[in-house]
């Protein structure tokens, strides 16, 4: 599936370029970005995002234990595909799929 993002809120989809942004209808534009995971301690890092995860507990150390559980690792390249949301004051990526280079 291509990964694609709003230019206007910023926000990554599972949708190809072109198609509408199901939140304000602009064209999604084309991004196959791959940057370094960063794990330090509860929290993970990608492209300098804090990566989150629903569920029950704490949604950043959730994402940790996930990315962890997937077999990534500190210094992995990889793509990561969700919705930027704020989760108390904290800027973060809520993640729908990740993949490695």
């Amino acid at each position: 599936m291509a990964i694609s993002f709003c230019p206007i809120g910023g926000e990554s989809y599972n949708l190809a370029p072109g198609q509408l942004c199901p939140v304000h209808g602009t064209l999604l534009e084309s991004i196959v970005q791959m940057a370094t995971l960063n794990i330090i301690g509860t929290q993970s890092t990608w492209n300098g995002i804090v990566l989150a995860l629903s569920g029950d507990g704490d949604p950043i150390g959730l994402a940790t234990d996930y990315l962890r559980q997937q077999g990534f690792t500190h210094g992995d390249t990889v793509a990561v595909t969700g919705n930027r949301e704020l989760l108390g004051s904290t800027r973060v990526l809520f993640i729908d799929s990740v993949q490695r280079a």
